[in-house]
């Protein structure tokens, strides 16, 4: 309660591992979602919060993606991230991508490589698969 934003970033686990950590994990999300806590989610950050609040994490059949690379911004991405243009270039490296976003949330755009780049729930999270901290 004594923090104002959270940040869960990249690892080399995947969201739908059934590790003791990942659970926890997904209990406090959920916990912080309740109290309308501001959540930054980036790659699995991203796939996480999906799975935390009832979507769905899958490995994609390419295997691992690494390297930069657009995608299109929905109008709802343009308008969260206050920007014109109709694509968003990052550094991705996943392997994991967000198959079905959780009830509530709007897409932030998409790519032939992954229907769901990014998530908006409410006013409180954000959620990108690529890395905008690179």
């Amino acid at each position: 309660e004594n923090f104002d934003a959270f940040i869960i970033s990249g690892s080399l686990s995947s969201a739908y591992d059934r590790e003791a950590w990942i659970e926890n994990l997904c209990q406090y999300i959920r916990a912080l979602h309740q109290m309308k806590k501001k959540i930054l989610g980036i790659c699995f950050g991203h796939q996480i919060v999906a799975v935390a609040l009832g979507g769905k994490v899958e490995a994609h059949r390419n295997g691992l993606y690494f390297g930069l690379r657009e995608f299109d911004l929905s109008a709802e991405g343009r308008k969260t991230l206050k920007m014109d243009n109709n694509k968003l270039g990052l550094l991705f490296s996943h392997g994991d991508f967000v198959s079905e976003m959780p009830p509530g949330a709007l897409s932030m755009g998409k790519s032939e490589w992954c229907g769901c780049e990014g998530m908006r729930i409410g006013d409180h999270i954000l959620t990108l698969q690529g890395h905008p901290e690179f």
